[in-house]
């Protein structure tokens, strides 16, 4: 199929890649420019659920919202590619049984702080990509998230933000800063340093920098905890 072909294509295409074990690369999918409508969160979910041979996808770039169990037992998926923001609120299981996803990539920053990709639903319920891994890589383009700034139009560290992240280094905020959520920044052991410039007290939520055992310097300002 010709990418020009792909960009025809409108139907949801529900279920029709459930329990594929011959898919290896999806890369494709990034030329299906013409599918908006959201994943089903009831009814036809699991959209790759069961395909344990996919290794690398690159996920549908007009789709900001997923659906449950959408990559449910995908056990040989390392790599994900997305090109918008991607809203994980309220989906369970999307990456339960990816025990090889370590590489996961965004196009640009806003689409990197613009996902909710992290976030933390109910106990032990989490929808980070690496839950099961522990050994996450974050990208935007092709660079690596090492020394993470956070943008000034964004105001909040959200749940399970960089949780497993494990080659973050320092974190820099702006004045601007809220709140940082649950485990937002849990068992980032790569962590060294981490620098808050907020003018005002702030909310830091249950277990923000827990496992983060090799943070050297802090300068955190009068929190809310």
């Amino acid at each position: 199929m010709k990418p020009s072909q792909a960009a025809a294509v409108t139907s949801n295409m529900d279920g029709i890649f459930i329990g594929n074990t011959d898919i290896v690369s999806f890369d494709e999918l990034q030329y299906f420019t013409g599918i908006t409508t959201a994943l089903p969160t009831k009814g036809n979910y699991g959209r790759f659920r069961g395909c344990t041979s996919l290794v690398s996808i690159h996920f549908f770039p007009n789709l900001t919202k997923s659906g449950y169990d959408t990559f449910y037992g995908c056990s040989s998926l390392e790599r994900i590619y997305f090109h918008n923001t991607i809203d994980t609120t309220n989906m369970y299981n999307l990456f339960y049984g990816c025990t090889n996803l370590k590489h996961v990539y965004f196009d640009t920053e806003a689409h990197f702080w613009g996902s909710t990709r992290g976030t933390y639903v109910a106990s032990n319920r989490y929808h980070t990509f690496f839950n099961a891994s522990k050994d996450g890589h974050l990208y935007i383009g092709d660079t690596e998230v090492i020394n993470a700034v956070q943008p000034s139009d964004f105001t909040t560290i959200k749940s399970c933000f960089f949780i497993f992240c494990k080659s973050l280094e320092t974190i820099q905020t702006t004045p601007n800063l809220t709140a940082i959520g649950e485990y937002a920044f849990y068992n980032c052991t790569a962590l060294t340093t981490v620098n808050f410039t907020t003018n005002s007290g702030f909310t830091v939520s249950r277990n923000a920098f827990t496992g983060c055992s090799n943070i050297e310097k802090a300068n955190v300002p009068s929190l809310n905890t």
